[in-house]
């Protein structure tokens, strides 16, 4: 019983290490990028269709971000000589 909960603490330990590091590379761009626009637009006074458009430009830059970059199959040999 004491080597689970012992787990559990660790395992909640680096977790909360691994969010705490993470938070400017990660979050902070989603806070930016995701939720301010979102909050801006339901909060704020009614913003143009331009401003919509300028907010929303940026999600998408966001989330293309997490997007596969390639779905075909490739030979791992020119893979690496495109790298190089």
């Amino acid at each position: 019983m004491l080597l689970k909960v012992g787990g559990f603490v660790s395992g909640t330990a680096l977790s909360s290490l691994f969010v705490a590091n993470m938070d400017d590379v990660i979050y902070g761009q989603l806070r930016r990028n995701v939720v301010l626009p979102f909050k801006q637009v339901l909060m704020g006074p009614q913003p143009s269709l331009d401003e919509i458009l300028e907010l929303g430009s940026g999600t998408a830059n966001f989330v293309s971000q997490f997007k596969p970059r390639s779905l075909g199959m490739h030979n791992a040999r020119a893979l690496l000589v495109d790298e190089t």
